[in-house]
């Protein structure tokens, strides 16, 4: 167990310990009385600050956000791609105005990233790279790609989990060999996604 956990459950169980007992008798001073209850009471304000909310030491957070409307994607570019509508963001973490997640704790998270990409042209080979970046720096990344015949779309997927520090930037981008759009198509919309959660560290 981490040396701030041992010291935190320490600190529980001693807070735990039956709170002062009076021990005034009838005819004894009623200052005494007023003085153990406010020693009773600093006790438990002191054990509401260490035990955790919600049954968690950490805040939750998690957020999902999807696409409104089309995002061009220009051919052998890099592109940041803006997911705009907020589904879910416990902790207001993620900009739907710019695609960052800006991590608020130290600690372990997971992201899923996805869009549902068509080109401008038919009938034309082509690939698209999705990517999961941390601060600039590629950390996840995958590839769809269509040989031109049949279904002209495609749908890139890409997952990681990452060690993040507080203050840390997550994004998404992508880059395609011929130019296109993500789909403005609502029945599209579950399609292109940018979600992620923080990992509780094991007690």
């Amino acid at each position: 167990m981490p040396l701030h956990k041992k010291i935190k459950k320490q600190k529980e169980e001693n807070l735990r310990k039956p709170l002062l007992a009076s021990t005034a008798t009838p005819g004894t001073n009623l200052l005494k009385g007023r003085a153990a209850r406010s020693i009773q009471q600093s006790q438990q304000n002191q054990l509401n600050e260490v035990l955790p909310t919600g049954g968690a030491a950490d805040p939750p957070s998690a957020f999902r956000a999807s696409r409104g409307g089309p995002q061009p994607l220009t051919i052998s570019a890099t592109t940041e791609v803006i997911y705009n509508i907020e589904e879910l963001d416990l902790l207001e973490e993620y900009n739907t105005a710019t695609g960052d997640f800006i991590a608020q704790q130290a600690g372990l998270y997971s992201f899923n990233a996805s869009i549902f990409f068509v080109p401008e042209t038919d009938g034309i080979p082509f690939f698209v790279s999705l990517y999961i970046r941390r601060n600039g720096g590629i950390e996840a990344a995958t590839e769809a790609a269509n040989t031109g015949n049949g279904r002209i779309s495609v749908v890139p997927s890409v997952s990681a989990v990452l060690q993040l520090q507080a203050g840390d930037l997550v994004d998404v981008a992508a880059t395609t060999s011929i130019d296109g759009e993500i789909s403005p198509l609502p029945v599209y919309a579950p399609y292109t996604r940018f979600e992620g959660v923080f990992i509780p560290e094991a007690e």
